[in-house]
């Protein structure tokens, strides 16, 4: 499988293809949902994203012990999006 994008990688991309609405508000959130973040290793939750034929996965990074999302990407890859704490904290 493709090496997963990196976080950097992921916000360089996401900033290109950013649209902004016509009043710079950002859309309604109209739906929440709670659940426990497994802990995975990277790929298992690739074969996990897989077996359960979703667009991302958010899971606990049994290396780091930090959230991340690993994601399908158009293209058929994957990327992963890594947490580093919280922006007070740096």
């Amino acid at each position: 499988f493709e090496e997963p994008e990196t976080m950097v990688e992921a916000e360089e991309r996401r900033a290109a293809e950013a649209e902004v609405t016509d009043e710079g508000k950002a859309p309604p959130v109209i739906r929440e949902k709670e659940f426990r973040a497994e802990r995975l290793a990277v790929a298992d939750a690739v074969m996990q994203l897989n077996l359960l034929h979703k667009q991302f996965l958010v899971f606990t990074n049994t290396e780091t012990g930090d959230i991340n999302v690993v994601y399908r990407m158009e293209t058929g890859d994957y990327g992963l999006i890594e947490t580093r704490g919280h922006v007070e904290d740096a």
